[in-house]
C-alpha cells in the first residue's frame, strides 16, 4: 500500500485528505493465522513539516480467525485511530517513527504495526461463547452437556476439608 505525498511536500503545514486501501497478508499470532477481509482501508489527513510527514486518521479492517474457546470462525470489525510520523532520515530520538524516501510513503509496515497492536489477545466468536467441554468435546454453544455435573471425583475435593481458621488460638 502506498501514498503519494508530493502535494503535501510542495505545500508544507497544509493538511491534505487521503484514502488508501489494499490487501494485508495474514498475521501469525499465538500459533494462529489472522486473515483480513478485503480491502483494508486508511483515511485521514497528510501534513508535511520540513523532513517530517504526519498521517492522522483511521484504519478499518475485518479480522478473521478461530474462536479461542470453541474453534468456530470468528470475525472482528476493527477501526483503529492513528497518528504516525514518517521521517526522511533515521532519528535516534524518535525510534518509533517510520521512514520514507522520495514522494511516496510505503504504508505496509505502518498498517501491519497498527493491526498487530489493535488485535485482541484471543479472538472470540461472541462475548457469551461457552466453548468446548474438556471432557466430551461438545460445543457448549450448540449442545450443552452434563459432563461437568457428573459424580466424578474432584481432585481438589480434599481441600474442602481443610479448616480456614487459625489453629494457633
Amino acid at each position: 500500500m502506498t501514498l503519494d505525498i508530493s502535494e503535501a511536500l510542495v505545500h508544507p503545514a497544509e493538511g491534505f485528505g487521503f484514502d488508501a486501501q489494499g490487501t494485508v497478508a495474514p498475521i501469525r499470532m499465538h500459533k494462529e493465522d489472522i486473515a483480513f477481509q478485503e480491502p483494508v482501508k486508511l483515511a485521514g489527513t497528510c501534513t508535511a513539516f520540513e523532513e517530517r510527514v504526519v498521517l492522522e486518521g483511521s484504519l478499518t479492517a475485518v479480522a478473521e480467525g478461530r474462536c479461542a474457546r470453541c474453534l468456530a470462525r470468528a470475525s472482528l470489525p476493527m477501526t483503529v485511530p492513528f497518528r504516525e510520523v514518517f521521517l526522511a532520515e533515521p532519528d535516534p530520538q524518535s525510534p518509533d517513527c517510520f521512514l520514507y524516501d522520495g514522494k511516496i510513503l510505503q504504508l505496509d509496515e505502518m498498517v501491519h504495526t497498527l493491526l498487530v497492536l489493535a488485535l485482541p489477545m484471543r479472538m472470540l466468536c461472541g462475548a457469551k461463547c461457552q466453548g468446548i467441554c474438556p471432557d466430551c468435546g461438545a460445543n457448549n454453544n450448540e449442545t450443552p452437556c452434563d459432563c461437568r455435573q457428573s459424580d466424578r471425583e474432584n481432585p481438589f475435593a480434599a481441600l474442602q476439608q481443610l479448616s480456614l481458621e487459625d489453629e494457633e488460638e
